[in-house]
């Protein structure tokens, strides 16, 4: 984008136009708008405003894999293993113990899939 934003500062279209960014716009990040801006219009503004949108959440659902990974393989292996005095678990122990016990609010859905099976 900023090579693209180099070529169009001299086109019309350009936001700043006659006008370059300056040395502080660039290093805001305002290039890549700008150039958005320069090929689509305001619909390149909301676009930009769109993939900022989907980078954060993308990177806020990759935090919450990693600290939901963390907290069940260190803290479920290792607490909750040793108040018990049992072994060590194995590395699919938890999640496959989570898939298997019924609970009371899923047992039309665990009968539903057992005898769907049949």
């Amino acid at each position: 984008m900023g090579l693209g934003c180099a070529a169009l500062t001299h086109t019309e279209y350009f936001p700043t136009y006659p006008n370059r960014l300056t040395p502080e716009q660039n290093g805001a990040g305002l290039s890549s708008p700008a150039t958005a801006i320069a090929l689509l219009g305001t619909g390149g503004a909301a676009l930009m405003l769109l993939l900022l949108f989907m980078a954060v959440t993308s990177s806020t659902s990759a935090e919450l894999i990693a600290v939901s990974s963390l907290l069940t393989f260190d803290i479920y292996k290792n607490l909750h293993q040793a108040e018990r005095h049992l072994p060590p678990a194995r590395p699919g122990l938890a999640l496959r113990h989570r898939h298997l016990r019924p609970r009371p609010g899923r047992r039309l859905l665990h009968l539903q899939t057992s005898s769907s099976s049949i």
